[in-house]
């Protein structure tokens, strides 16, 4: 493990003195960071800087006090921090799964490491690239399926509702995978099931997209544009 997060944080920092300078950064991720000061509709000036302003930009906001107070470069360490999670995570999902693999203790941590390397974990650690941070929730989501147990708890479903929420806020093709996992789980877990836990897994789901829809409504008149159009 030590020398797996050893590794992870080398790349890092032999990468991070370069600015991160890539389209999609320049475009809109540096630029989303922050709530913009004028209308995205009428007032924009740059394409792709609309466009993107009407997704939920939760991930971008989510660097903006990393780089307020490291910098421009150093900024990009909640990817890096992230990136360790991963492993982590990867190692433990392993690990539960290490009888059936017959797997001692060294080998779930190159696996876990084998894995961390295909997710391009090692070519996002240094960037402001977004896409490392829907990755959690996923594995969250994954870890309770190998588990082989459909049936859950209501704070268990309650809590996957508001992580959806939060996926959909980091990137929307990343949150809807895990509606399919949903059905599952309210499906195994439906004997436990009531009118107010759903009404609350509703609630919580949408919670987190309302600041965003009511921007986006305000602008052009549709709390999802242009998704809807």
């Amino acid at each position: 493990d030590a020398v797996t997060i050893t590794s992870i944080v080398f790349v890092y920092l032999i990468h991070v003195h370069i600015p991160d300078t890539s389209w999609d950064v320049i475009s809109y991720h540096i630029l989303h960071q922050q709530p913009l000061p004028w209308s995205q509709v009428s007032e924009s000036f740059f394409p792709s800087t609309m466009l993107h302003s009407f997704l939920f930009p939760l991930a971008d906001r989510m660097s903006g006090g990393f780089q307020h107070l490291l910098g421009f470069r150093f900024g990009t360490l909640l990817n890096l921090l992230i990136g360790i999670l991963l492993y982590i995570q990867l190692r433990q999902i392993i690990l539960k799964q290490g009888h059936a693999l017959s797997l001692c203790a060294w080998q779930v941590s190159v696996l876990a490491c084998a894995v961390t390397t295909a997710i391009n974990v090692l070519t996002q650690i240094h960037t402001y690239y977004t896409d490392l941070r829907t990755v959690p929730i996923l594995l969250f989501f994954l870890d309770e399926f190998l588990t082989g147990e459909a049936r859950k708890s209501a704070k268990t479903l309650l809590l996957m509702a508001w992580c959806i929420g939060i996926e959909i806020c980091f990137k929307i093709s990343a949150g809807i995978p895990l509606l399919l996992f949903m059905a599952y789980f309210l499906w195994g877990s439906r004997a436990r099931l009531s009118i107010r836990v759903i009404a609350a897994g509703i609630g919580l789901a949408i919670l987190p997209l309302i600041p965003y829809a009511y921007t986006n409504l305000l602008e052009t008149q549709s709390p999802f544009f242009p998704f809807l159009y």
